[in-house]
């Protein structure tokens, strides 16, 4: 709904949200091409918005020691695709 919102249409826009990791962008705009095709749509002037907001790959490394100071010895490094993409918090996996 940020997007919908961003984009400056009203706050009662239909919206799907989509939770295929980095292929979401893709997945929407397939939707949206079917919904088309399959005449979906209910007026020639109906419109679809599609697209994806994620970007996996620049998502960076994370180093928590850093805002306190190490002092000696090593730092843990945390990925955060792993951390706050992909991990399972509900199952520890």
């Amino acid at each position: 709904i940020s997007l919908v919102i961003g984009a400056g249409l009203p706050k009662n826009t239909i919206c799907t949200t989509i939770n295929k990791v980095c292929a979401s962008g893709m997945k929407s705009v397939m939707l949206a091409s079917q919904m088309i095709q399959g005449g979906g749509l209910q007026s020639p002037t109906d419109a679809l918005i599609a697209g994806g907001m994620e970007s996996m790959s620049n998502i960076p490394h994370y180093i928590p020691s850093m805002r306190s100071g190490t002092a000696l010895g090593n730092s843990q490094i945390i990925d955060g695709v792993i951390h706050d993409g992909l991990w399972d918090i509900y199952n520890n996996q």
